[in-house]
């Protein structure tokens, strides 16, 4: 059985003349350079976020930061090993850059997110004030896209445009995570109608 697929994506970067997979020192048939994603990571400066993808099974992803790669890209790994993986270069919350990534141990179960900041010798946890619909930044930044899309698609039936009001993300949170019964979620509606003050019990 051949191997997956496995494409380059390259993302805000320069024309450079690197080759990706020799900087990253991949193996014919083992992994391969999967995305490339070029910006400024605070005190290391301008260079990129790069994942490599396992060809095995549980498609492990490596990820590393490249500095210098206007010459000798420089590698500095970052995490490795993460199943079905995922990982990009965000903004953080509070500020500066982060880098999101995610892993998938069980396929029918969601990824689970962690972001970290550079702090200029290492990366460490960076929080995010949230747990639902979002607990990390990186989803935060896939649910906006979604629900952009079906705004500019005018496509109002979508199932993404329930991010946008505090009442239908209250309810999601009871339903989808607390996992109450449609019975058991009400709505306190205050003197004036409804407002950032209503409440579900």
């Amino acid at each position: 059985m051949p191997p997956p697929v496995i494409n380059l994506s390259v993302v805000n970067c320069p024309a450079l003349n690197v080759n990706w997979d020799e900087a990253a020192g991949t193996k014919p048939n083992v992994n391969k350079v999967q995305t490339v994603t070029c910006g400024y990571f605070g005190p290391l400066g301008y260079g990129a976020l790069v994942n490599v993808r396992s060809y095995a099974q549980d498609a492990k992803l490596d990820v590393s930061v490249f500095t210098n790669i206007y010459g000798a890209p420089y590698k500095r790994p970052v995490v490795s090993g993460l199943i079905n993986g995922d990982a990009l270069k965000s903004v953080c919350w509070n500020s500066g850059n982060c880098r999101s990534w995610g892993e998938r141990p069980v396929s029918d179960l969601p990824r689970c997110f962690q972001e970290f900041q550079w702090n200029g010798s290492a990366s460490h946890r960076s929080p995010f004030p949230g747990i639902f619909p979002d607990a990390s930044m990186y989803q935060a930044i896939l649910g906006q896209r979604a629900v952009n899309a079906d705004l500019a698609a005018a496509s109002y039936r979508a199932g993404n445009l329930w991010r946008i009001g505090f009442k239908n993300v209250a309810e999601g949170l009871a339903l989808k995570l607390f996992k109450w019964q449609p019975t058991q979620v009400h709505w306190y509606q205050p003197p004036g109608g409804y407002s950032n003050t209503g409440t579900s019990v």
